[in-house]
């Protein structure tokens, strides 16, 4: 009976690896025909297929049992059909692992128990192998599917040229070779070529490179860098579409490939326990029997490990998606619990997305449209929120713009732009001052400065003359008072703003919502320098932001937050985006990481648990492989059932 029951998986396997082939074949000569990039897929990932084929098998063998015992031979050639795409797994990944994993062990585990005519505690084993499978590859799916949706919430429009006009289209709707226009303060959105112009150009946000590097014709540029200064049309590498999908896919590959911490032990724990108790069980066959030696290879659950702790942490995933909260990398679940400090940028993440132009001071030749429509041409193609203010009063106004050219951009402090041939700079006083030696200032803008109690100023100046500045004042978010003391109940050591804000609004800001310190006047790289040197006194910091200047110091932070209203770069650095563009779903995600771990803990105990008390069952109870494959299923079922309560309560 062994040699006909080995002779059968024998026969089966080889038969399944040809049909395959065959199969592989065929689909690869049909994607060559139709010209498309697509591999064929593995024959051994329709999971969902032989999950069901697999419960056919303990049908079978169970009918065998009961009714026509020649049913038997069926039954097997269905568990060796079924025990393929282990096998094929397990000698792929022989060469590199070197050790006995969870296809292997599963496999092993399979044909000794069919070689022993254990039919009923083989049929299980291969129902719960590949219903772990299909569980972990459907979590999966169903989370890359909606962070895929969530991703195309967020569309992205560039400026192209076309016909000798521009236009401003979607991404998705750029072509390969398509001039696409980058002025100054944006962001480069796909690769390409420079084909007009020349700018300088910030990488520091995707390379880490702190100088910028001038770019001219025929240059590379790389997409999510910014331009700093000057105006440059590009030539497209890759069409909008598949730079969309390529971050996609990026995105994609985080959020399926994720393992936690206590997933990784569960499984490492799983392997280590599979070769010691292989060895034991043929230790101890002569003296307890085949039976009972065998019955103690259920004792390492290396499927249940993998596939209950991946179920899991996708169904947390998706919880907090739902939420309105979209985590690209899962490893920032681990870091939460961890953080101590949080520190936020003041304009767009504390206060609303832009803040209001509520005055314009005049102190030079220029009436106060003049000067506001000149602040706003500057403006026209910025991002940050006090160029969307600034837009939005010259809009109201329904003032015309006149054309900006040889722009200049300074992160953070200000823009240097030529209209009608004047230079006009905009920006802070610091940015002003600094630009023009230092002059005094006008008389009545000192005195709306003296008066204003540190609302945001921004100046303009034609030619090296002051001639006015545009007072702003920020609208705090609605939902951030009854945040921070959510936070504050929390017990972090610190939470603050950082701002390149003047200090005085900054800490008066603090002070109302009763922040631990204020940060005012930070520039951009000094915003990573002080998240550095938090870090290097043991804090773990979280930043939360929006603009452009904020991918820096997102980069730097143990975790990174921003609204769904944050710029290109800034969405495209952050770990987590709030996609409802509110900060009141942020309080939650420190429970929600919270009660992973607590549920990934209890899950990984009561595996160690089941694997010691199917051990023990073994001698004392003189468990067989029956026995032992009916406590494993029961115990997996329970445990999908536990998990299931556990994400729909708590998720």
């Amino acid at each position: 009976m062994l040699l006909t029951n080995l002779g059968v998986m024998a026969g089966v396997y080889v038969g399944k690896r040809l049909l395959d082939t065959h199969k592989s074949r065929k689909i690869a000569v049909n994607q060559t025909l139709a010209k498309t990039e697509k591999q064929p897929p593995e024959p051994d990932t329709d999971n969902l297929h032989h999950a069901k084929v697999s419960g056919a098998s303990l049908v079978v063998v169970t009918a065998a049992y009961f009714l026509y015992p020649p049913l038997n031979l069926l039954g097997v050639g269905i568990i060796s059909y079924n025990l393929v795409p282990p096998l094929q797994r397990a000698f792929r990944a022989l060469p590199t692992d070197k050790k006995v994993n969870n296809d292997s062990y599963t496999s092993l585990v399979t044909v000794l128990l069919v070689g022993t005519g254990n039919y009923f505690a083989a049929a299980l084993h291969n129902v719960i192998y590949h219903t772990s499978t299909h569980l972990v590859e459907k979590s999966r799916a169903d989370s890359a599917r909606l962070a895929a949706d969530a991703y195309q919430q967020a569309p992205e429009t560039v400026w192209i040229t076309a016909g000798g006009t521009e236009q401003q289209i979607p991404l998705e709707q750029v072509q390969t070779g398509d001039g696409v226009i980058i002025t100054t303060g944006g962001a480069i959105p796909v690769d390409g070529r420079i084909i007009e112009g020349a700018a300088l150009i910030d990488q520091q946000a995707l390379t880490g490179e702190a100088n910028p590097l001038e770019k001219v014709e025929g240059d590379p540029v790389m997409a999510a860098t910014i331009v700093l200064s000057g105006r440059i049309v590009i030539a497209a590498e890759h069409s909008g579409a598949e730079t969309r999908i390529h971050k996609l896919n990026e995105l994609l590959q985080q959020t399926r490939d994720y393992k936690s911490q206590l997933q990784l032990k569960g499984e490492a724990w799983a392997n280590r326990a599979a070769l010691p108790l292989l060895a034991a069980s043929a230790a101890v066959s002569p003296l307890i029997g085949v039976s009972p030696a065998l019955a103690l290879l259920f004792s390492a659950p290396l499927n249940t490990v993998r596939s209950m702790l991946s179920v899991q942490t996708a169904a947390h995933l998706r919880g907090i998606l739902q939420r309105g909260i979209f985590i690209k990398d899962g490893r920032v679940l681990e870091e939460l619990p961890k953080i101590d400090t949080i520190l936020f940028d003041k304009t767009g993440t504390l206060t609303q997305t832009h803040p209001q132009v509520v005055n314009i001071i005049t102190c030079g030749g220029l009436d106060a449209d003049t000067l506001l429509a000149f602040a706003a041409a500057a403006e026209q193609r910025q991002e940050h929120p006090v160029a969307l203010a600034i837009l939005d009063a010259a809009n109201e106004r329904g003032l015309e713009l006149p054309e900006a050219s040889h722009s200049h951009y300074d992160l953070g402090l200000g823009i240097t732009v030529q209209i009608n041939r004047h230079e006009i700079r905009v920006g802070s006083e610091r940015f002003i001052r600094q630009a023009l030696d230092n002059p005094p200032l006008p008389a009545p803008l000192r005195t709306a400065l003296q008066a204003a109690q540190g609302h945001t100023f921004i100046l303009l100046s034609v030619d090296g003359e002051i001639q006015g500045a545009l007072e702003l004042h920020p609208r705090l978010r609605p939902e951030v008072p009854a945040l921070i003391n959510t936070l504050r109940q929390r017990g972090f050591k610190q939470l603050a703003i950082v701002s390149g804000d003047q200090q005085t609004p900054t800490q008066r800001l603090a002070d109302t919502l009763g922040l631990d310190a204020a940060y005012g006047g930070v520039l951009p790289q000094d915003k990573a320098a002080l998240i550095r040197q938090l870090q290097q006194q043991g804090r773990r910091v979280c930043f939360v932001g929006d603009g452009l200047n904020d991918a820096i110091a997102m980069k730097q932070a143990n975790v990174s937050v921003c609204l769904s209203s944050a710029s290109a770069i800034t969405s495209e650095v952050a770990q987590i985006v709030l996609l409802d563009d509110s900060l009141e779903p942020f309080g939650q995600l420190f429970d929600k990481a919270e009660h992973l771990r607590n549920s990934l803990g209890k899950s990984l105990y009561l595996w160690i648990g089941f694997g010691a008390t199917n051990a023990l069952a073994v001698p004392l109870l003189a468990f067989g492989p029956f026995q032992s494959s009916l406590l494993y299923g029961a115990a997996y079922a329970t445990g999908l059932r536990l998990s299931d309560q556990q994400n729909v309560k708590n998720c």
